[in-house]
């Protein structure tokens, strides 16, 4: 029996229960990221001590008897696929983590260079990614400054390692470096009197999100499973009080746990489903995704560009094809920086722009076609102090190339209130005229409107297309709105026709007696009184027009005619899938119908249980 007064000690008492086990939970969880994480660096460490021993051992058997080291013999032995032969029977304890490249260096006259690589492009190459006698030019910067942050470590611990020594570099600073994608395990070995360095990387996603992330985030539903279970328990048996709490706290919980997902996803500025299983709430998160669906922007970062010798940063052209594309403008220059700078210092307020135009004539699609050429220089007003290999430069900014999610709004906007207006008046003469008046043919045209819903939509694209063709209607606003229109006419005049044959006749009687003509009762009297079936009618209409997706991508065949879920389709592509922009238009997209609803909810219940009951 539950308790039929809940004092004010039993209150104090669960909600200091409550409290307590939620502080427990919390602090469980944070002691448990810490130790995910030196679980994870302790494994990442022991594998790796364990397959860099293996590895030189088997290299020193390839080349004992060799005169001459030549190391593509040992391609081999240093496939990333072939390390998980070195693991034993019944050592759990090495990890099986994904190696994301093995490289062996050495040391000729005083440079550090690849002797050989898993990586194929990064072969016989020095630290910074440059073969022999080659120089940087504005074609291998983007690789060269990249090399040189991934392996500025090996260029300043090459020396300091002994013969022998295994040496991990600093796993915490690794993963807090932003800039750093592999992480370098390394082992120093002698071969015929010549020291080398065996380097095996690891992925920081891999380390990430394969391994510190699951575990946490699997600990955490545990932690969330156990919390919500000694609620239950404790509210079965001391507190009855609290037990409607707790099951409404059930169900937040997996109710909205999926919506926080999806809109956590809207905030990431890049993802990929791969990382994205169960994932909370993002840190550092940004309104970036929205900026870019609603103020038409989209920002685009050139990496990698190098100072010529007129001081100037040359960040590239765009094409632009019929006067669409995208274009840039020193307006929408957001940012340039050094990417050896460690504050990334913004240098535009240092920056002067240079524009040139040059058009040339193509042959596009069997046509002759114009293409503006515009190349834009940005010269730095201030030297920077950093020596001639180190300057380069970054250049973030926003181009007008992201149009087509408003575009696609205001389309799906202009055709679902023209698709729920004329939708309205269609059905609503239709459904008077089937209620109020009796005509051959009346219950079969009735029935032959259910009967056109047993038919899927797709059926009707071949010879709707046909007919829109000869009519003209093809990649038209007035092709979509009419086909909505059409389509929305049987649901909407039986459920208007319900309402008005709940309406008494005796009304329209008096109307008319007081001098009100047979249209006049209709507007004046029948349809006032039908608001809530009317509202039903209009927001189901609109609800249709808006979500369609195969009309309008059968239709359409102007990106600036798309309706918005044509517009969110071409998010999906055939390898990958831009699921945080993806995500960020789903929740935008939601809004206008949200409004929709709010403004029509007082009438939604009348309008659904309308002609519902009679007598």
């Amino acid at each position: 029996m539950a308790n039929k007064k809940y004092t004010k000690k039993q209150f104090i008492r669960s909600l200091i229960v409550v409290l307590t086990s939620l502080l427990i939970a919390v602090l469980f969880t944070g002691w448990y990221s810490n130790y995910a994480k030196k679980t994870v660096i302790t494994s990442v460490t022991k594998s790796s001590e364990f397959f860099s021993k293996k590895i030189v051992e088997d290299i020193n058997k390839k080349f004992a008897k060799s005169k001459r080291i030549i190391f593509i013999r040992a391609k081999k032995i240093i496939d990333p696929k072939s390390l998980f032969k070195y693991i034993p029977e019944g050592r759990s304890d090495i990890s099986k983590l994904s190696v994301a490249s093995i490289a062996i260096w050495s040391k000729k006259d005083g440079k550090i260079v690849n002797e050989i690589h898993t990586i194929s492009s990064l072969n016989r190459k020095n630290l910074y990614g440059l073969r022999k006698g080659e120089t940087l030019n504005k074609n291998n910067v983007k690789n060269y400054f990249e090399s040189k942050i991934e392996n500025s470590w090996i260029e300043n611990n090459f020396d300091k390692i002994q013969e022998n020594q295994f040496v991990v570099e600093n796993i915490n600073g690794f993963l807090k470096n932003k800039k750093r994608n592999n992480l370098h395990t390394v082992r120093k070995f002698n071969l015929k009197g010549k020291d080398y360095l065996l380097d095996i990387q690891y992925s920081k996603r891999s380390i990430v999100s394969n391994r510190i992330t699951k575990k946490i985030q699997t600990e955490v539903i545990v932690i969330i499973f156990i919390y919500l279970l000694f609620l239950l328990v404790y509210s079965l048996i001391m507190d009855r009080n609290l037990l409607m709490h707790v099951l409404v706290l059930y169900v937040l919980v997996f109710t909205t746990y999926p919506l926080t997902w999806v809109i956590s996803l809207t905030f990431k500025s890049s993802n990929s489903m791969g990382g994205t299983n169960l994932n909370p709430i993002p840190k550092n998160a940004t309104l970036d995704n929205y900026k870019a669906a609603l103020l038409n922007l989209k920002k685009v970062k050139e990496e990698g560009i190098v100072l010529d010798k007129n001081n100037k940063l040359f960040i590239g052209q765009e094409v632009i094809v019929d006067g669409k594309g995208a274009m840039i403008e020193a307006k929408n220059i957001k940012s340039v920086y050094n990417v050896f700078d460690p504050n990334s210092t913004n240098l535009l307020k240092d920056v002067k722009f240079e524009v040139k135009e040059k058009d040339t004539k193509v042959t596009y699609n069997g046509k002759e076609k114009i293409i503006k050429q515009d190349a834009y220089y940005l010269r730095l007003n201030k030297v920077s102090e950093l020596p001639q290999d180190m300057q380069i430069y970054n250049v973030e900014y926003y181009t007008h190339i992201n149009f087509l999610f408003l575009s696609g709004i205001f389309n799906s906007l202009f055709i679902a209130i023209l698709t729920a207006l004329i939708g309205m008046i269609l059905s609503s003469a239709a459904a008077y005229a089937f209620s109020r008046f009796r005509f051959p043919g009346r219950d079969g045209f009735m029935m032959s409107f259910l009967v056109t819903q047993m038919f899927p939509g797709t059926m009707m694209l071949i010879p709707l297309y046909i007919i829109f063709s000869n009519l003209g209607f093809i990649n038209t606003f007035k092709g979509l709105i009419f086909a909505y229109s059409i389509t929305a006419l049987p649901f909407n005049i039986w459920n208007l026709k319900g309402f008005f044959d709940t309406v008494p006749k005796e009304l329209e009687e008096a109307a008319l007696i007081d001098g009100c003509s047979a249209s006049q009762t209709f507007y004046k009297i029948v349809l006032p009184l039908s608001l809530p079936a009317l509202a039903i009618s209009a927001l189901f209409s609109f609800m249709g027009a808006w979500n369609e997706y195969i009309m309008a991508a059968t239709f359409m065949n102007t990106e600036s005619k798309y309706t918005i879920p044509v517009v969110i389709k071409m998010l999906v592509g055939s390898n990958s899938v831009n699921w945080p922009m993806f995500a960020t238009m789903a929740v935008l997209v939601s809004i206008p119908v949200v409004i929709v609803f709010l403004m029509s909810q007082k009438y939604l219940v009348g309008g659904l249980t309308a002609g519902g009951v009679k007598g």
